[in-house]
């Protein structure tokens, strides 16, 4: 029996998958085994039942090989198979199974220092396609997500949050910076930020493309406890300035924070901000 490591990215939203693709990739390059993944094409109903922007259906996205075939004939043979291995050399021959999305707390924890690689095969395996789209779109000075749909039944994060550090950062820099924002929202549900000068509501239609744009901000703000924020985080090399009461959660490792700032406004100010 070969080993094999298997992602199973469910049916949740693009960055959970993504978090669960990531450790099964870095565990199959940490012990040189082929990877497949499974997942992608899978549908959800409750984005059509909340009649969001995103019916979060990635199956295009990606270029992925896959055996679930051989996976089913490997539990009829009774292959031995291995649920959520610790991301770490490993000499017992299986099939190494990935399924979970990481707590919150350590979304980032076991993966953090193959950022750059993991960084890289994630943009590898993107279908040109969807890079030609990124890249008719200029690069944000700054890049606010701003999280809605189903964070409903946990509170959105006060408008005022995102409008406070956008005039901050304006009154530092002394200019009325241009400000991308993402939401999976619309724009009638802001009553603050489409009032300030120099706003662009950014809308590719495709999760992955706003995701990409946003990645390339200069400065990213997120929303706290959003994974398309946090995984947007992941794969930049941006400033990142987050709230105050956010959990702190690593999404770069020493080196790369020594480089780029991650912290709340108020640090970022007191640094050396960018030019």
């Amino acid at each position: 029996m070969q080993s094999k490591v298997i992602a199973k990215v469910g049916k949740s939203g693009l960055c959970n998958r993504l978090l669960i693709w990531a450790k099964a990739y870095t565990f199959s390059h940490i012990n040189q085994l082929p990877l497949y993944t499974h997942g992608w094409y899978s549908i959800r109903f409750g984005p059509f039942l909340r009649r969001e922007k995103s019916k979060r259906f990635y199956g295009f996205y990606f270029r992925q090989k896959t055996c679930y075939s051989q996976l089913i004939m490997d539990k009829i043979k009774n292959n031995k198979i291995i649920h959520e291995p610790k991301i770490d050399v490993c000499s017992n021959n299986g099939i190494y199974i990935f399924d979970k999305v990481p707590s919150q707390y350590e979304y980032f924890d076991k993966i953090i220092n193959y950022r750059n690689l993991i960084t890289e095969s994630f943009y590898g395996m993107i279908n040109k396609k969807y890079i030609d789209i990124v890249n008719t779109y200029n690069k944000p000075i700054i890049g606010v997500h701003i999280r809605r749909g189903d964070f409903s039944y946990r509170g959105y994060t006060n408008e005022e949050f995102f409008a406070e550090i956008i005039n901050k950062l304006r009154e530092y820099y002394q200019e009325k910076l241009e400000v991308s924002v993402f939401t999976d929202g619309i724009k009638e549900d802001f009553k603050i930020i489409p009032k300030l000068e120099n706003i662009n509501f950014i809308d590719t239609g495709i999760d992955l493309v706003d995701l990409l744009v946003l990645a390339s901000s200069k400065i990213i703000v997120p929303t706290p406890g959003s994974t398309f924020s946090y995984w947007a985080s992941f794969i930049s090399d941006a400033a990142i300035i987050k709230h105050e009461n956010s959990f702190n959660i690593r999404k770069r490792n020493t080196k790369d924070s020594n480089n780029n700032f991650e912290g709340t406004i108020n640090d970022f100010l007191q640094t050396k901000p960018i030019k």
